[in-house]
């Protein structure tokens, strides 16, 4: 009998441990509860505002409360960075179920770049609109402050609209918390404001070579306006992996967790902070697409 008294001992030990750790969880989650209904909310109060987007500022995002929307920084850290073909290869498995549309041209002797973007980001559905330039047609940068283009977007699932963008910028972007759709359930109203008719032809040129017709583009001088419902381009094979089709649904769980722990607030901040209280790993999940892209950097 006594052989077998250390192996006893140690599976006492284990057991003892995990009863510990059980304990310590459910005094954590009992505390959670306890301070998510002592919650007190704040109406997305100006000061709530500043304090957010002060904590969110390093990830290059913002929060605009007037339109409930996230958006990019003009000064973002991304600017860095420029362009990646990994970038949109890498994004089905960070959560980020998107249409990529690359729109590659050539004009004023150098190679340039409008991609635009459509999808479900983690918790978010949300459009973006990048432009970028590049010396060898491989490795593209983002443009100058005076290469930018006014730019806009409408974002729309089916007949409703989601979000709506309309500035200067190298990079617009429009995100929409706890919102689920499907990528072909989404479509963009994009209009590019650009420098000059020459560049107005090269991109009109390449659209026509992708595909687009007079149905879903129109070109007016200098600008042109794109209906981006479904991308010409060949997609990255990530998309078809089992790991998006896992991530996909991951995020529509997520999406129907959030929306039902948070319905009994108004206002998108006051959501986030009660759930930063009540389920961290959901607060976490909430803002992971903002951050992503230093891990894809790294």
């Amino acid at each position: 009998m006594w052989k077998y008294k250390p192996c006893f001992w140690i599976l006492m030990i284990i057991i003892c441990c995990l009863v510990i750790c059980l304990i310590i969880c459910l005094v954590k989650t009992i505390i959670r509860i306890w301070c998510s209904r002592h919650y007190v909310p704040q109406f997305n109060s100006p000061e709530q505002v500043a304090e957010f987007n002060n904590e969110l500022y390093p990830s290059g995002f913002a929060y605009d409360p007037q339109t409930d929307i996230f958006y990019s920084l003009k000064d973002a850290w991304q600017r860095q960075y420029g362009y990646r073909r990994a970038f949109d290869e890498l994004a089905a498995r960070f959560n980020m179920i998107i249409d990529c549309e690359p729109i590659k041209f050539w004009y004023s002797g150098r190679y340039w770049m409008i991609e635009l973007w459509k999808g479900q980001y983690g918790l978010s559905t949300g459009g973006e609109v990048g432009i970028y330039v590049s010396d060898d047609g491989r490795n593209y940068r983002c443009v100058e402050d005076e290469e930018e283009i006014t730019m806009g977007f409408v974002l729309m699932k089916g007949d409703r609209v989601l979000a709506q963008r309309y500035e200067r910028h190298w990079w617009l972007t429009a995100f929409v918390l706890g919102e689920y759709s499907k990528t072909k359930d989404l479509s963009m109203i994009v209009e590019l404001n650009l420098t000059n008719v020459e560049m107005c032809m090269a991109v009109t040129n390449e659209l026509r070579r992708l595909g687009y017709n007079g149905e879903n583009f129109t070109m007016y001088r200098n600008s042109i306006r794109i209906k981006f419902d479904r991308p010409y381009n060949p997609q990255p094979k990530s998309r078809k992996s089992l790991a998006a089709w896992i991530n996909n649904k991951m995020n529509k769980h997520n999406c129907k967790v959030y929306c039902r722990y948070t319905k009994k607030y108004m206002f998108t901040l006051d959501k986030i902070q009660y759930i930063r209280i009540r389920i961290p790993h959901l607060y976490n999940a909430c803002l992971k697409v903002l951050k992503i892209w230093k891990k894809i950097n790294d």
